[in-house]
């Protein structure tokens, strides 16, 4: 899937996409968690170039955290 990273939430809508630093404060976290999150596969990504996430990549690591 060329560009793509770690991407089962193949629904993620045309927007803005979210760097690690952006992902880190919307979790109040540091960026070396959100890499951490990401090299686990337990956040879904894009690597387009660098690393970015979408808002439903997030809420889909979020929605999976609160079970």
């Amino acid at each position: 899937m060329g560009n793509q990273g770690n991407n089962s939430a193949g629904d993620c809508r045309p927007g803005p996409l979210m760097t690690v630093a952006e992902v880190a404060i919307r979790l109040n976290t540091s960026t070396s968690t959100v890499y951490g999150l990401i090299e686990s596969g337990k956040l879904e990504h894009f690597r387009c170039p660098g690393i970015r996430v979408c808002e439903v990549q997030l809420r889909s690591y979020l929605e999976s955290v609160r079970k």
